[in-house]
């Protein structure tokens, strides 16, 4: 059985927006994030560097429930940020009081769909 907490990642689309939503896998709780970081999947796989990272300014310190990619909220700063390409597959990396990852893919339409489960036990 795994160690609580664990994170789960949610992703939406919402207004030509992508929208990713961290908690707890069982109580649905908040949690402290230090970063999250996307990832492009390619034909050999992730690209080596993320096309975006957010990091807090003060790690272990920031709860963070969800993110408006491309956006740094309060308490966070972007190291990076390049816009996701339709029909592309990508890997969000989620590091706080647990690490979590969650692909997902963008659609011809923007549209967003998550690949694989919320939590993953």
């Amino acid at each position: 059985m795994p160690r609580e907490p664990r994170i789960g990642i949610e992703a939406i689309e919402s207004d030509g927006n992508y929208i990713f939503s961290f908690a707890n896998c069982r109580t649905k709780h908040t949690l402290t994030m230090d970063s999250v970081s996307v990832y492009e999947q390619g034909g050999s796989g992730l690209r080596a560097e993320p096309i975006c990272r957010l990091v807090a300014t003060h790690l272990g310190t920031i709860w963070l429930e969800a993110w408006t990619y491309g956006t740094a909220p309060a308490g966070f700063r972007m190291e990076s940020c390049a816009p996701l390409s339709k029909e592309h597959v990508y890997e969000v990396r989620a590091f706080g009081t647990k690490a979590a990852v969650r692909k997902f893919y963008v659609g011809a339409d923007s549209g967003i769909a998550p690949r694989g489960p919320y939590c993953d036990f």
